[in-house]
């Protein structure tokens, strides 16, 4: 429908109020309809490495978990939860071309 951009921020200090580190929509399966196709996950850092030169433009991300199997029924949305591994965040590297669009929802300091 037109020409649309986003802008997905991840930085150490957002305006000297700490850190800021955007949550984004993954597509990980095409064939599954909605939510069920998409990847929740937090930007932690973005890069590019050149590779027999091309240029990958890449993610550093935490990965959210869906709680439940369906959409809260209060508010129609997804619950999602950190996905931790034993003591740790699960984490990857993703292409940004998986990365669908930015999602908006309150900061909580330090995360």
């Amino acid at each position: 429908e037109g020409m649309h951009s986003e802008i997905i921020r991840c930085t150490a200090n957002w305006k000297r109020s700490g850190q800021r580190r955007d949550t984004v929509l993954l597509m990980e399966d095409g064939a599954r309809p909605g939510m069920r196709g998409l990847g929740v996950a937090r930007v932690r850092l973005f890069f590019s490495f050149r590779y027999r030169r091309k240029i990958y433009q890449c993610a550093l991300v935490d990965h959210f978990k869906r709680v439940g199997t369906r959409p809260d029924p209060a508010t129609g949305m997804w619950r999602v939860a950190l996905h931790t591994i034993g003591n740790g965040r699960f984490q990857s590297v993703q292409s940004l071309d998986t990365v669908l669009r930015a999602v908006s929802w309150p900061q909580r300091g330090g995360t």
